[in-house]
């Protein structure tokens, strides 16, 4: 059960570091790639509006990526080192 309790804060972590990284990314890739359906002119509601919707939609990607990159890191089967058979203790030889 414990192991189990590991694996779901790796992934509730990785989620949210993942929505923290898009929170701070995101105005910027807004204010470079995207241009408002609206003008900017005395009214800037519409524009911030989409805006915030943009920012939120790309919050709740990155949060969804980071939990499928934290599922599949932690589903991915861990390299096992093979330990080897246990052998017959050997005996010295007999003195003549």
């Amino acid at each position: 059960m414990q192991k189990l309790s590991m694996r779901l804060n790796f992934i509730l972590v990785c989620s949210l570091l993942s929505a923290i990284l898009l929170t701070w990314i995101t105005p910027k890739v807004i204010g470079v790639l995207f241009t408002p359906p609206v003008s900017f002119g005395t009214n800037c509601e519409p524009a911030a509006a989409w805006s915030m919707s943009k920012l939120v939609w790309t919050q709740f990607v990155g949060l969804l990526l980071g939990a499928l990159f934290a599922v599949i890191w932690v589903l991915l089967p861990g390299k096992k080192t093979a330990t080897p058979p246990p052998s017959a203790p050997v005996e010295p030889p007999a003195a003549p």
